[in-house]
């Protein structure tokens, strides 16, 4: 009898410790998982603080008409001449050769991902290449076969400084309405994608 005691007791305690290895298990996912959500929150807030501000402090810019964009076939275009031709206001999205490379490919794709959301002629893509062979390339490795693509230097507004890919939108006499510069952290999100489809939806379209 007191064998069968002793068994349950053990039995008890076995099933006990068990529990409490479950519960400690569950616990740690449930802490992972909270921690997960806490960076994924602190990445939304920070992508939306460095939006706002390059907002701010890139609205109502000018960028000058004089400033000639190159075309694959290196003929000149003054980006004065490109606004008029749109007969509204544009999304433009800027990159360069001298960013980091994922940055640009992501701020590309936010665009190029869902194309037919957008109105093609509504649309400009300006890069900043140091060669007619590097910006073809770009072309090709992209994806923008068929996109508007121009290859244009310093537009001279604070965007420019801040060595990111950026999405602007600008009315017809080239005033900066508004800036955003996606972050490749959300990538695989729509986050940057609602954002820019916001500014397209409101200030183009």
């Amino acid at each position: 009898m007191k064998t069968t005691y002793l068994y349950i007791a053990l039995a008890l305690l076995i099933l006990s410790e068990g529990i409490i290895l479950w519960k400690n298990h569950q616990q740690k996912k449930e802490i992972a998982l909270k921690d997960h959500y806490m960076e994924r929150l602190v990445t939304s807030a920070q992508t939306m603080e460095s939006a706002f501000q390059s907002s701010v402090e890139n609205a109502g810019q000018q960028i000058y008409g004089n400033i000639t964009a190159r075309d694959t076939a290196d003929n000149a275009i003054p980006l004065a001449e490109i606004a008029k031709n749109t007969g509204g206001n544009l999304l433009i999205c800027r990159y360069s050769e001298r960013m980091c490379r994922e940055c640009v490919e992501h701020s590309i794709s936010v665009i190029n991902d869902s194309i037919s959301h957008f109105d093609i002629s509504r649309i400009l893509f300006l890069a900043e290449n140091s060669s007619r062979r590097v910006f073809k390339l770009n072309i090709d490795e992209y994806g923008l076969q068929g996109c508007p693509v121009l290859n244009c230097p310093n537009l001279g507004i604070p965007a420019e400084e801040a060595m990111f890919p950026y999405i602007m939108a600008v009315d017809s006499s080239l005033r900066v309405l508004s800036v955003y510069f996606p972050t490749k952290s959300t990538h695989g999100t729509d986050y940057d994608y609602r954002h820019v489809k916001y500014m397209y939806d409101k200030l183009i379209h």
